[in-house]
């Protein structure tokens, strides 16, 4: 196909090379050669993509690749959890490089379509990981893979910036899988008033970087964390702290137990906001360098004034 630059081949090729374990398949499978050759597919996908700008065929073996492996995993209930996490991980790397090689390579900004095959080559390792892993072992361990996946994209970003690449739509959604995949963490891990206190922390976080990297996206990003950190406040950390029905006396030890962990509660929640409102009460200098540039950013959905006014009143 690469030879006579026939996309049409490159289909019929790689059709018939994910059918082909369909046709042949045993009573007894043998899972690493089965996984390991679907790997070999997605490796010469990945190969032409290099050179070949087909779309089409990256769409194809993504589709097929975690069609046949989903299969493997409901015909066969429980395959080896090592084997299966180690070939996924392999397939969701493969398939995230896709989306970007030739677009770097030859600096052209990516399109929708491809960045919805990245979103959903993350939604869908996200996805099945987390079966694998709470089938295998159980929560919290979950967060593992949620975390090891925001330091991946984490690390994209990072060189991302380094090396001054522009490509505003793949930067800003590198940036929001990092977050996203962050916060989702958090969830795995926490319970209760801490998960409050977490997101209390990484909104602040978000802003604060969000300020020093000049990015419009990670700020907005930070904001929307909040409106979370917001409603736990209020609809769910309120209410069943403070219940309003007579409750008999406590001693004086109790006394301050319940009250340092409110006071842990709302006040780190209360202290992020209001570190937020200076943070984003402060004005950024013109001269200032700005790390992530304007062709790479999003625009300021929520102006300055009128997010520092709603931390100000909350």
């Amino acid at each position: 196909a690469g030879r006579l630059n026939s996309l049409l081949v490159a289909v019929i090729g790689i059709v018939g090379g994910f059918l082909t374990p369909v046709i042949l398949h045993t009573d007894t499978p043998n899972l690493p050669v089965f996984y390991s050759y679907i790997l070999l597919l997605n490796i010469g996908v990945f190969a032409i993509a290099r050179f070949k700008q087909w779309r089409l065929l990256n769409y194809l073996a993504f589709v097929l690749t975690y069609g046949l492996f989903l299969g493997s995993l409901s015909v066969y209930k429980k395959p080896d959890f090592p084997l299966a996490l180690s070939f996924l991980a392999a397939y969701f790397v493969i398939h995230s490089a896709l989306v970007y090689v030739r677009n770097l390579v030859e600096r052209h900004p990516s399109t929708t379509l491809e960045i919805i095959h990245l979103t959903v080559n993350a939604a869908a390792f996200g996805w099945i990981g987390y079966g694998l892993i709470s089938e295998a072992h159980g929560r919290p361990y979950p967060a593992l893979l949620a975390l090891a996946v925001a330091i991946y994209y984490t690390v994209h970003v990072l060189v991302f910036i380094q090396r001054g690449l522009k490509d505003r739509p793949l930067l800003v959604a590198l940036i929001a899988l990092a977050g996203a995949f962050a916060v989702w963490t958090l969830p795995l891990i926490l319970e209760n008033e801490s998960l409050t206190i977490a997101l209390a922390l990484l909104a602040f976080m978000f802003l604060w970087i969000g300020r020093r990297l000049g990015s419009r996206f990670l700020e907005t990003l930070s904001q929307a964390v909040y409106l979370v950190v917001f409603f736990r406040l209020l609809w769910w950390d309120l209410p069943r702290n403070f219940d309003m029905s007579p409750v008999k006396a406590a001693s004086f030890n109790e006394y301050w137990k319940f009250a340092s962990d409110r006071l842990v509660t709302f006040g780190t929640a209360i202290a992020s906001v209001i570190g937020a409102f200076f943070v984003q009460r402060s004005t950024r200098s013109s001269q200032a360098p700005t790390l992530v540039e304007p062709q790479n950013d999003i625009p300021r959905l929520v102006p300055d004034s009128a997010a520092s006014t709603a931390f100000r009143w909350f």
